[in-house]
Parts: C-alpha cells; structure tokens; sequence
C-alpha cells in the first residue's frame, strides 16, 4: 500500500498517510479486514529503516509471519482460553459446587477464560505493538515534489 510520510520520530517509526487502495475492492480477505475501518484515508505507523522523510511517497507492507502471528494472538488464544476454562470448570463443578448446575459452571468458566485472555492481550498490547508487529516501508518511491 502507498503513503505519504506525515510523520518520523526519533526511535525509527514513521506515521505514513495512506488512502485505501483500489486493490482492496478485489482482496478475498476485505470483508475479514479491517485496514480501511471504512475509511478511504487513515494514518499508521510503520517501521522507518529506509530513512524516508515527511513528505515522501512510500509503499508499506506487513509480512505474512506478522498477520498469522497477530490472527492466532487475536482469535487463537481467546478461543483456546474459553475451552479450556470451560473443560476446567466441566472437570471441577462436581466436586467444588455441588449444588451448582455443573452447565451453569461450565459456562460461566468458559466465559470467564475468554475474558480474562482479553483483557491480558489488551495489557500486553504495548509489546504487541512493537516493531514486530508494525508494517514496514519497504520502498521510497518518491520525495516531496516528485
């Protein structure tokens, strides 16, 4: 996807002003992703190890290992969290709440693994958004006035 650099800070990122290509009207993936938020324009950050300056048309990219890593934090684990905190709570509603609906147990464990995976990925983010999972300027095509 092409840019414009709006933005470069000291520690290497640059914020790059990116219309939505045309090219997303004919991605498999557009109704799944969520780059345009239904926006034609927005800013991301975006690794800067090519030195491009404010006003440089740039094309950024993000690897595949970065948008299956980022798909299994997001969908993956959560869902792992729910089975397992379901099958924890089936396991153990018997023998610590025997007065309790063991399905009753079972649900609210569920629900509380998949909660409580959320809120720590929401807690981590800050690592998460590091430089490895930000997309990369991998091209300058152009400075200021050309």
């Amino acid at each position: 996807e092409t840019g414009i650099v709006v933005d470069v800070t000291a520690n290497g990122i640059a914020r790059v002003r990116c219309v939505r290509s045309s090219a997303c009207d004919h991605c498999d993936a557009k109704s799944a992703c969520h780059a345009g938020h239904g926006r034609e324009e927005r800013v991301v950050e975006a690794v800067n190890r090519l030195g491009a300056r404010v006003g440089d048309r740039v094309v950024i990219a993000i690897g595949s290992d970065t948008l299956l890593r980022s798909s299994f934090l997001v969908y993956i684990v959560p869902l792992v969290a729910l089975v397992f905190c379901s099958l924890v709570g089936q396991a153990l509603a018997p023998r610590l709440l025997p007065d309790v609906d063991p399905e009753v147990v079972t649900a609210l464990s569920g629900i509380s693994g998949l909660l409580l995976a959320l809120v720590g990925l929401k807690l981590r983010q800050k690592r998460f958004d590091a430089e490895n999972y930000l997309p990369r300027i991998i091209r300058v095509e152009s400075g200021k006035d050309g």
